[in-house]
């Protein structure tokens, strides 16, 4: 077992306190919406991302921590946006890949989505 040590302000949390509070979350999530959207999965359980992703995210010049927007598609369903921070707190966007037709660059997002595709087990 490793003696890892959090770095001063690091945003560890103990695995009890993560129960707690996803939880809290899903006990309370239908009431802090307004009726029309209650029972419609609006608000996702949780989110998988693609550890390649996020580690182009983490790989990209001075990105030095990742921050999370939430954003509605089409569905009205809120999802995470990933991007990564640079030093001086701005966003970094991926900038064109290779092969790809978008020329404004690249977040992270399209994550499988609980519901409906839950892990077999959740906080």
């Amino acid at each position: 077992m490793s003696n890892l040590v959090p770095s001063p302000g690091s945003n560890l949390i103990p695995v009890e306190k993560a129960k707690e509070m996803t939880a809290r979350y899903r006990e309370n999530k239908s009431t802090i919406l307004a009726p029309a959207y209650v029972n419609t999965d609006v608000l996702a359980i949780s989110e998988t991302l693609s550890a390649d992703d996020v580690k182009l995210l983490f790989s990209q010049p001075n990105c030095v921590g990742l921050r999370i927007y939430y954003g509605m598609d089409e569905s009205l369903l809120v999802k995470a946006i990933l991007v990564g921070v640079a030093p001086d707190g701005t966003d970094i966007i991926i900038p064109n890949l290779q092969g790809a037709i978008n020329t404004s660059g690249y977040v992270v997002d399209d994550s499988a989505r609980c519901p409906p595709l839950c892990p077999p087990t959740t906080f």
